[in-house]
Formats: structure tokens, sequence, C-alpha cells
């Protein structure tokens, strides 16, 4: 079975820029403090949490970090929100002006409520640039966490989940290289538009790409299923799939001439399910096969509506439970890090982000923050079904 988790912790271990910021809204879950002492050496982690909170739970619980308590405090940074007036106060203006004419319009009260919420000030640490991203999604239900952050964070459309499976060893061979494979979307678009398809695909294998080396996977193979292959079907969702392969090709010349390593995407549409992952069943219902390099070899499946790709994350997700998985991860039309860091050698010197900034009440004063994952995936540091990243 492919090492995912330290293929990506090798991958992070040699980005070379400043480390970035995360914040957790989740403030009195064990699971938290693990996952956050796991995490140092890759993020600047924030805790909206007085620090005597914090490390009373940690003793109170006897919470096992990955490093002593002594160190885990003093290099968390945490943030007092009772105390952050003026974070307070920005927050609430800046809430009162999103919400102006839009159904979840506030009422100055309403507001002030509001930004003293972990939750929505957590969201708007990142929106304002205190923090770079935001990880959360343990207590709350996925409506309750996501709605809040797809209002407040700003975002390139479309937003979008897909599932990445290593499947393990007892999978029928031959099906996925390396047992890998990876469906999109899978739960935030019940109807896509063919744009907004053609960039979940577009961006699916970009994302794919970056996180799964040539090594392993020498091409990514996208394909847009569903119940017709090559005009063997007709009907408004095969249609939809039409419009969007006409977009793709100079989505992905230009996503090509931005980086020439993503000449190893290939994208294929309007496949059924077993043409897109059986050569057998490619070459006999694909006249020139020559022409479609991808058709038969999909390792990236991107479906035409929710019902069809949450159903398959499922299906896989109940019938391989023993698979390595990143949970569904919400991402926008992505700008991810660097897979292949110029300089491979030391990182660079943090940049002072808001270091010392007055607004903030810090029992440290650090940097910025994010990006990752808890218990056994805390390592993962890139992204996250329960993560977002502002811009």
């Amino acid at each position: 079975m492919y090492a995912l988790e330290r293929n990506l912790e090798d991958q992070i271990k040699r980005i070379d820029k400043p480390k970035p910021g995360l914040i957790f809204p989740e403030i009195n879950d064990a699971r938290v403090m693990i996952a956050a002492s796991k995490l140092f050496d890759y993020a600047d982690i924030l805790i909206p949490s007085p620090q005597e909170n914090v490390k009373n739970l940690i003793i109170t619980e006897k919470i096992a970090l990955e490093v002593s308590v002594e160190e885990f405090m003093n290099r968390l940074i945490t943030v007092d929100i009772d105390e952050s007036h003026l974070l307070q106060n920005e927050f609430q203006t800046e809430l009162l002006k999103l919400g102006q004419g839009k159904k979840w319009q506030l009422s100055t009260k309403e507001a002030a409520e509001w930004a003293r919420n972990p939750l929505i000030f957590s969201i708007m640490m990142v929106r304002k640039g205190y923090a770079n991203a935001i990880l959360g999604g343990l207590h709350y239900a996925s409506k309750d966490y996501f709605t809040p952050c797809l209002r407040l964070l700003e975002k390139e459309k479309p937003v979008f989940e897909l599932g990445l499976f290593v499947l393990p060893d007892e999978h029928p061979s031959g099906i996925f290289k390396e047992n890998i494979v990876v469906f999109s979307d899978v739960a935030i678009n019940p109807a896509p538009n063919a744009e907004a398809l053609a960039n979940i695909a577009l961006g699916t294998c970009k994302i794919v790409r970056d996180l799964i080396p040539e090594s392993v996977l020498p091409t990514i193979n996208g394909t847009i299923v569903c119940y017709s292959t090559k005009g063997s079907g007709e009907g408004a969702s095969i249609e939809l799939v039409r419009e969007a392969e006409k977009m793709m090709p100079a989505k992905l010349a230009a996503l090509r001439k931005d980086d020439p390593s993503y000449t190893t995407i290939q994208i294929e549409s309007e496949l059924q399910m077993s043409v897109a992952i059986s050569e057998k069943a490619a070459r006999k219902k694909i006249k020139a096969i020559e022409n479609h390099p991808a058709a038969g070899k999909a390792n990236v499946i991107i479906v035409t509506n929710l019902d069809f790709g949450n159903s398959l994350y499922h299906l896989y997700a109940t019938t391989w439970p023993e698979s390595l998985k990143l949970p569904p991860k919400r991402f926008q039309n992505p700008k991810l890090l660097s897979r292949r860091p110029s300089n491979l050698s030391k990182r660079k010197k943090p940049h002072r982000g808001w270091l010392g900034s007055p607004r903030l009440p810090l029992s440290r004063k650090r940097l910025l923050l994010p990006q990752n994952n808890l218990q056994n995936q805390s390592r993962l540091l890139c992204h996250q079904k329960t993560m977002f990243r502002n811009g």
C-alpha cells in the first residue's frame, strides 16, 4: 500500500516557505491538543482561548501530547477572545458589512455575539489576515461549520470536495494504478453547470498531481463519467458533459503553461464508469482508442451530480474501511503548495506577519498560521476536509 502520510510529510519538509498559520476553533477537545502538538514543525498553531484554560485542560484530562506541556505552551499562540476588544469590534463591523442585503443580515447585537463565538472569531481571524486557515469540524455539524466558512471567507468558485483513497492490497489489482483513486465532487455542488464541472475536473486533477509524485503516478488520468460513452446516449446530463469537454482544452493548456509538470494530466469525458476504469471495456466501446490515452485508466473520477459523487465516496469508505484516505477535502480552484520547491535546503525565516500586533492580546508573540489534520492524520499538512483557507 502506498505510504501516503510519509510521502506528504516528506514533501512538506522540503517546502522552502515561511510556516503557515492554523487556527483551531474547537478549544476544549483533547484531540485538538494532540493534533496541535504534532504540527509545530509544520505550522504556527493558534487557539482562541486563554493560555491558562488550555494548560488546565491538558493537565486535568492528562492529555498525551507529542511534546512536553512546557514546550507545548511555549510554542502555542493563544488569543483570549474576551480580552480581544479591538478584534471583536473589527470583526463586528466586518460582519455587519458582509451581511448587508443578504438573507443572513445581522443586527448590531447579533454581530457582536457572532464576533465572540469561537468559530466565527476564528473564521474572521482568517478573513482579516491574522491567520491563514481554520481547521475544525469535530463538534460542529457539517452545515454549521461550512456555511459560515463559505459565507465569510473569500473564495474562487467553484468550491468542491474530493475524496482520495489508497486502497488496500486486497483490492482487485489492475483497476487503479497503485490502488489510488480520487472522487470529486463528493459534498458541495448538487448539480454543477458546465463551466463548474470543467473547473472541478481540472482542479481535482491538479490537486492530485500536487499530492502524488510522478514516480508513483506517472500520469493523472481524470475522467468525467456519465451514462454515455462518446455519443452512445443522450440527455441533459450528457449535454452538460459535452459542454464541459469543449472548455477543457483551453483550461488544460493554460494550466500546463503555468507549470509544465501538469503536462502529465490527461482528462477524458463522456465515458461510462466501466469504460473509464477498464482498458478492456475502453477498447471495446471506443473506436479510435489511441486518441484517448486516459480511457480505461482513470484514477480521478469526476461526477456530474452530488448524488453520484457522495454515494461513490461512502461506498468505497464502507467497503474498504482499512484503506488510507484523506477524508473529503474542501477546495477552491486551487493554489496549492509547491511540490517542487526550487530550494530544498533550509526554510527561510518566517515573515513577521502579525508579530507584535498591538491588536492581539497574545500569550506569546510569533506569527501566522495553517493547515492540517487530526490524530493519525495530523501530519498531512496539505488539505483537510475541515480546513478552509482564505482567498
